[in-house]
């Protein structure tokens, strides 16, 4: 993740995750561990942070148009918009996203079709996934969590809560 010099108030679940694994690496090497610790304090007191780079995939240029102002506008999150599965499947060519949004209901590949090939590119078999859809059954969440969503948005979403909702996920897959 690149760094980005702004106020972020976010980045302690990422700061907490970023303690634990090098706790556990200064105990299996003998050391360093509050050296590392003092570092990273004072990188967030700096404010220092993590940008999220998200690959929003919707085929409603208009919900592509006000998440990414919503989640730009927030501070911490970079926003890459694709109209189609097709199109992030280029893209990840040569884009690595931090956490990936997929619409539920797209033509031609679906966002579970979408995440289906997305996933057959190593650089971004791994990276967490939240989807957003308009549509309410049960049966398709529980299909959406079961796919590994690391949340499910309902739409219409609300634009002043997307950014928290994006960065808890991104929080969740550092925690797991």
């Amino acid at each position: 993740m690149g760094l980005y010099q702004a106020g972020c108030h976010s980045e302690l679940p990422r700061a907490i995750g970023l303690l634990r694994s090098d706790a556990a690496g200064a105990f299996i090497s003998g050391g360093g561990f509050l050296t590392r610790l003092v570092h990273l304090v004072s990188k967030i007191s700096t404010l220092e942070c993590f940008m999220i780079k998200l690959l929003h995939v919707d085929d409603e240029s208009d919900i592509l148009e006000i998440a990414k102002i919503s989640l730009e506008m927030h501070g911490s999150i970079e926003v890459t918009p694709c109209i189609s599965g097709e199109e992030a499947l280029r893209i990840v060519e040569h884009f690595t996203p931090d956490i990936i949004l997929l619409d539920y209901m797209m033509p031609y590949l679906t966002g579970p079709e979408t995440l289906q090939a997305l996933r057959k590119v190593p650089a971004i078999a791994e990276v967490p996934v939240a989807f957003m859809t308009a549509r309410a059954h049960a049966e398709e969440h529980k299909e959406l969590w079961s796919l590994g969503a690391l949340d499910v948005i309902k739409k219409p979403f609300d634009p002043l809560t997307l950014a928290q909702r994006i960065e808890a996920a991104v929080a969740k897959s550092v925690e797991s």
